[in-house]
Parts: C-alpha cells; structure tokens; sequence
C-alpha cells in the first residue's frame, strides 16, 4: 500500500520522514566509502620537468615529449622547458622528437624528477631514393650530379605546360619562356648552359622511353618525380646524352584497395610587362614638334584638332584610344582537371588517370585558345617470381585556335597603332588601321582563325 507523500495540510506523514531520513544517511554513507575506495585505487604521480635544447645549447620550442608506448604527452614551450605527469608504475621511457633532428629516449624511475636534454641534428634527405639513369640509389650513397623533384612541389605552380613548372626549381636548370601564347607557350630548357651551336636540348626519358618531345604536355597529377642527370651520370644513354638527360617516373598502382582523387586547378594570367603609351592629345603635340624640327610647313594637327583631343568632346572623330587596354584582358582564366583511379593486389596493379586542360589567350573575345585532354593506364602485373609485366598506354588530343597573324605581330600592331583612331566604328564594325592593321582585327578573329589538331 502506497502512502501519500503530504497529508491534507501539506505536512509530511511521519513514516515517511523516517524513510527519507534512513535513505539518505545510507546514501551518504556509500558516497564516502565510493570515494576513498577510489582514491586508494588511484596510482601515485610523477611529476617530471625539464629543458629540451640542441648541440650547441640553443632551447628548443614545439619538442614533442611522449610516454612511450602511451597517449601521455606534450611539447616544449619556447624557452625549450615541459612538465609531465606520468603514473609512477608507468614510469619507462620517454621519447623526445622533432622534425630535422634525431629521436632520444631517456628511461625514468621513481626518482627521476628533472632532465636536460639535449638533441643532435639528422638529414633525413640522405635515406631519400633518386630515379637514375641505370636504376635508384640513395641519395647518401650518390655519388654523380643529380637534382630531384617530387610532384608535390610540381603542382606547386599552375603552369598548363609542364616546362615552366621547373623554372627556379632545380639549379643548374635553365628554362627559358619566350611566349605565353596558348598551346605554344613550352620552355626551352637547358642544363648547365648551352654545349653546342646545334641542339642544345636535353634528352627526356619518359618510363624508360628516350626521345626528344611529349615532355611539355604531361599531367603533372600523373607525374612521380623528376630527375636530372648533370654530368657523367648520363653516359648510360650514349651521345645523345651529351646535354643532359631529364628522367620522368610516372605514379604506378599500388596494392590496395581502389583509391580515386580528382584534382582541379584554376589559374589566372597576365602580361607582365605593358608599356604606357601615350594618348591622343599627346601624340598630336608630339607630331607638331616633329613637324616643326623637320621644317615640314603646315603642322599636322590644328590648334582646334587638338583641343578635341584633349577635351574629349567628340569621341567618335577625335577619339583617346589605348591599345593595349582594347585589346587585352587584366586577367585570363586556365583551368584543369584530373580524374585518376588507383589501387590492385599483390600480383596486378594498375594506375588509369585521365586530364582536362583549356587555356584562353590575353586577348578580349579571343580567337585563340587551347584544349587538351590526356589518357594514361599504367598496368603491372607480376606473373611469376622472376617475371614482371608492366604495360604503358598513353594518348593525348590538342585543339588549339590561332589566328592568321601570330602573337608578335598582334602584339606589334598594337604598339604601333594610332591613338587617335577608335577602334570600332559606331556601326561595331572594326576600322582600318592607320601604317598598319587594326589589331583587334586579328586578335578578335575577324580574319578567321586556324585550327591545329594533335593527336598522339
């Protein structure tokens, strides 16, 4: 029978009080047992300090100091001083790490309560594999002249041509770039200067494959390293190594499961170098002044052709035209994707990866631009012990638009033509030019445009 917890005055029932009386003095009872039973079983502490420095005595900040094999750690401060607590029955080791230098590790007791440390420098860089021409070799034990890079570093710059991508990257490497135009904007490259009058060009090696091209138009997602052979490290590949070999290795499948990655690349270009021309107003006094210095007579501009020059009160017959400002964009889109699948077994891997590339010209409403699409499978299969099969398939597709007239003579157009002359008439038509074509004329496609189709 339940009773009721208040009576009809609102008292507690008597039997009741005596219940929650009893309840809670048991309650409070097992709460105190509970908690000195846990702070008997809590294992004692240790409390250890110290200072982490190099060689030379310099402190070290961001040292990691960590109870092996446990998740008890933490890093030094910027004065190279840390504290940590450790279990006393737990007391081992400890391990202090850092990047660039070697690991230490000192064993503690139950007196151990301070410690210098001191920890010695390590490259790292020497247990480093570089692809050679007759194989790999660590790098401590190379002993010829060569340079490698990664593709992480590659990918570091958003070139669409893969030859700009080493400028300033490897020393002893000189890469050249005398026009950004699309599709034909590569880099002649040489190592360590030019060795003769005639090809001065170095030998790529592409997978093992030697020939002279298709090293511009790679994916560089597809790309593992890159080496350069400098000096007698080449002579494996005979005379036609004499300047040089560039050694490409391209990604292979690994055992695993499937891993797929998709990078995309969007990049902005433009001219580095844009003189300031002149304007109209200023043309016309500059031509007066010639005019009167070759005693040529009657000036060529009025005094009321100039001032409408200067005014700007009538566009149409006495324009302001800065060339270089009609003609090209401040900014010109590139983008790039690609889409690469990875993965295989102990006995067969494959690596397929397939790219996108389009890269406009600097030109407003451009008749040239650039389109290229890649395909790659690498397969591997071990067929026995002794015997590995490894097949390469690898194509490639450009379109690239030009017009008539190439990039150094739009570029010359613009830089000659005439300030005072507007570029469209008022019907959108483009003018004649004046001593020369209107470089909108070519820029724009207005002379057509040529269409050059590669597929390789």
């Amino acid at each position: 029978m339940r009773l009721p917890l208040k009576n009809g005055h609102g008292n507690l029932l008597p039997c009741r009080t005596s219940v929650l009386r009893r309840f809670v003095l048991c309650f409070l009872l097992f709460s105190s047992f509970l908690f000195q039973l846990n702070a008997q079983s809590q294992p004692a502490q240790l409390k250890i300090t110290g200072q982490v420095s190099t060689d030379d005595g310099k402190p070290m900040q961001g040292v990691t100091v960590q109870l092996k094999e446990s998740f008890v750690s933490t890093i030094t401060t910027a004065d190279g001083n840390f504290s940590i607590i450790i279990p006393v029955k737990n007391s081992g080791i400890l391990v202090f790490s850092n990047v660039g230098f070697a690991e230490k590790e000192v064993s503690i007791n139950n007196a151990t309560t301070a410690l210098s440390i001191r920890l010695a420098p390590v490259d790292k860089s020497l247990d480093e594999v570089i692809v050679v021409g007759y194989g790999k070799q660590k790098k401590a034990t190379l002993t010829g002249s060569v340079t490698q890079i990664n593709t992480d570093e590659i990918k570091q710059s958003s070139s669409v041509n893969i030859s700009n991508s080493l400028a300033g990257r490897m020393p002893g490497v000189i890469a050249n770039n005398r026009s950004g135009e699309p599709g034909a904007d590569g880099s002649s490259i040489l190592i360590r200067g030019a060795g003769t009058t005639g090809n001065a060009s170095p030998l790529f090696v592409i997978d093992g494959v030697a020939n002279r091209s298709g090293f511009e138009r790679l994916n560089p997602n597809d790309i593992e390293s890159i080496s350069i052979l400098k000096d007698a490290s080449a002579a494996i590949y005979g005379a036609q190594a004499a300047n040089g070999v560039i050694l490409v290795t391209t990604k292979r499948g690994k055992s695993g499961k499937p891993t797929i990655s998709y990078d995309v690349n969007f990049g902005l270009s433009q001219p580095t170098r844009v003189p300031q021309l002149v304007s109209s107003y200023e043309y016309a006094l500059f031509r007066n002044e010639k005019d009167a210095r070759q005693n040529a007579g009657t000036p060529t501009f009025s005094a009321a052709q100039i001032q409408k020059y200067k005014d700007g009160s009538d566009p149409i017959n006495y324009p302001n035209t800065d060339w270089y400002d009609e003609v090209l964009k401040p900014l010109t889109p590139q983008t790039q994707h690609s889409l690469s699948v990875a993965g295989g077994s102990d006995r067969v891997r494959y690596f397929m990866s397939g790219g996108y590339t389009y890269q406009d010209a600097f030109y407003r409403k451009s008749a040239t631009n650039y389109k290229q699409y890649n395909l790659r499978i690498n397969l591997d299969a071990q067929v026995t012990k002794l015997f590995k099969l490894s097949l390469d398939v690898v194509g490639r597709s450009e379109n690239r638009d030009y017009a008539p007239t190439g990039a150094d003579g739009i570029f010359l157009s613009i830089l000659g033509s005439y300030p005072g002359l507007a570029p469209f008439y008022p019907n959108g038509l483009p003018v004649a030019g004046i001593e020369g074509p209107n470089p909108l004329q070519a820029a724009q496609g207005y002379d057509g445009y040529r269409r050059a189709v590669n597929n390789s």
